[in-house]
């Protein structure tokens, strides 16, 4: 089992219950503090985010904090916290699913990077 030595994104390893009264403020454009809401909002996960890179993906530990900060830059990007509300299904178990599709859609695009990477020719 990979080890989650790291001191970025504090102790906290599990996903965290969110409550959704936080969500909502985090996506209120109108609300003063919403950027700060969204902030600690995505700080509570980082690193849960990179725990589960490193043991369900197995990857390095600098590979996977890369892959956390484009995971959470992606979802903010997306605005995937704006689209949600309370519902039947928890947050983090919403972000656990789109870290996962993210994940697959990046390994996709490495295998394709990988693919159509010129060969060099040392004959030439």
């Amino acid at each position: 089992m990979p080890s989650f030595d790291t001191s970025m994104g504090g102790p906290g390893r599990i996903f965290p219950t969110t409550i959704w009264s936080d969500i909502i403020a985090a996506r209120d454009p109108s609300s003063p503090d919403s950027r700060d809401r969204m902030g600690l909002l995505l700080q509570a996960y980082w690193k849960p985010v990179y725990g589960y890179i490193r043991a369900s993906w197995n990857k390095p530990v600098e590979e996977a904090k890369d892959l956390t900060q484009a995971f959470l830059v992606h979802v903010q990007e997306r605005g995937y916290v704006d689209r949600l509300g309370p519902g039947p299904g928890s947050f983090r178990g919403y972000l656990k699913q789109a870290l996962k599709n993210f994940l697959i859609d990046q390994k996709r695009a490495e295998t394709v990077r990988r693919a159509v990477a010129p060969v060099m020719s040392l004959d030439a």
